[in-house]
């Protein structure tokens, strides 16, 4: 099971390397726009709140890590983001992504009990969300 999900991120890696170099051509003031219909975001917030969810998720409730690297990016911090940062918030997510691969390696359905920083009661779930 491993080598297929460490395979299929390898897949969403080289998709996001194709979209990051497309965002490279657009003008930075472009990407912070936001877009109607794409959930009022604009593409460099979208980015980085999918990279956020990455590491709060695998990191943070799965591996029970903390540390800044790991929080979620202020509003101050998206707004003068480019594609460097989004790039390098995914460089910390290929690292959680390869840790948590290793930890849960033959354990995905383990149960995973953790707090979820927005709600009361702690959430249950494993690591295939089983």
């Amino acid at each position: 099971m491993e080598n297929a999900l460490e395979k299929q991120y390898e897949f969403i890696r080289s998709t996001s390397e194709v979209l990051f170099a497309f965002m490279e051509e657009i003008p930075l003031e472009k990407l912070h726009t936001a877009v109607p219909g794409f959930g009022h975001s604009s593409m460099i917030k979208t980015h980085i709140h999918a990279a956020d969810c990455y590491k709060y998720w695998l990191g943070s409730f799965a591996l029970n890590q903390k540390g800044n690297d790991l929080s979620f990016a202020t509003d101050e911090e998206i707004g003068r983001s480019d594609v460097k940062q989004v790039r390098s918030r995914f460089q910390i997510v290929d690292v959680v992504v390869a840790r948590f691969l290793e930890a849960f390696d033959s354990r995905w359905f383990d149960e995973i009990t953790n707090n979820v920083k927005w709600q009361k009661e702690s959430w249950r779930t494993t690591p295939l969300c089983y």
